[in-house]
């Protein structure tokens, strides 16, 4: 018995069992707040849910402010690897 089950812990989510973890999920998860109500005071006209439910914006955030650290650093670098004047 312990086998069995032991085996379809191992098997993880394949196309035979991906439906049913899916709607196992799904049936545990909250809908998402009411934030499309804000989206007629954004000044960028962007939809406010976008923000709440899209999985990507954090990691774009990170990179863009890695990209801004990126740029200090090389400022930085160049302005030292300027020739000076005796």
């Amino acid at each position: 018995m312990l086998g069995g089950y032991l085996t379809r812990m191992l098997q993880g989510v394949n196309v035979s069992n991906l439906f049913l973890v899916y709607l196992c999920v799904c049936r545990r998860c909250e809908a998402p707040p009411n934030l499309y109500v804000f989206t007629p005071y954004r000044d960028d006209n962007k939809d406010g849910l976008k923000f709440y439910t899209d999985p990507n914006y954090f990691y774009d955030l990170w990179v863009q402010s890695q990209q801004q650290l990126l740029e200090k650093k090389k400022k930085k670098v160049s302005h030292s690897l300027k020739p000076r004047l005796l």
